[in-house]
């Protein structure tokens, strides 16, 4: 890690600061070397936030196209991140992208060891999201009385492809996650 790595990191902790600020709350950085960045009074109870800061978007394969998207590291923390978070040490973590100043609140309990968060300009455009918005399509098709084989040729699936959804044997992924997704509101409903 670079000085510039840490004057992101230092950035990221002023910009999720002026967050909890603007939302009305007490917000303030702690010193170096503590599990968490800030410590924020919140309707009352101090809540310790480990800030993860990035730079920008990176670009996630997606079969023929590639979508940006933010990953964060999240679980590890000290020297070499030979060591892990716990929930005696932080009991929010704030994503905070620089580029476009968007903060994302996960509570602890409820953060994986990375995460991945979607662009919100490009919604409806990652690989799941079109496959649903295609699987919808047919159904309504279905429901309207069209054959699967025109189905197929309107949505462009194969026939075969149409009857799976339509007797509801396809596979469905669960949507990633957007910054849209990660209020504040939602993570404080923990506590």
């Amino acid at each position: 890690m670079n000085n510039n790595d840490l004057m992101i990191g230092v950035a990221g902790e002023h910009l999720v600061c002026f967050d909890l600020i603007s939302k009305g709350f007490t917000a303030f950085m702690t010193e170096q070397g503590l599990p968490y960045d800030l410590i924020s009074d919140i309707n009352g109870k101090l809540i310790e936030i480990q800030v993860k800061t990035t730079r920008t978007h990176s670009a996630t394969a997606q079969r023929k196209n590639h979508y940006p998207s933010y990953t964060f590291n999240i679980r590890k923390c000290g020297k070499g991140g030979r060591s892990f978070y716990s929930s005696d040490d932080v009991d929010l973590f704030a994503l905070a992208c620089v580029d476009t100043r968007q903060i994302g609140y996960v509570a602890m309990r409820d953060m994986p060891s990375t995460i991945s968060v979607r662009v919100d300009a490009f919604k409806g455009k990652y690989l799941n999201e079109v496959q649903e918005a295609r699987s919808n399509k047919v159904l309504e098709l279905k429901s309207q009385g069209v054959t699967n084989t025109e189905i197929g040729k309107i949505v462009g699936m194969d026939k075969s492809v149409v009857g799976k959804v339509v007797d509801g044997k396809s596979k469905k992924t669960d949507h990633g996650v957007y910054f849209s997704d990660l209020t504040l509101e939602k993570a404080l409903c923990l506590y």
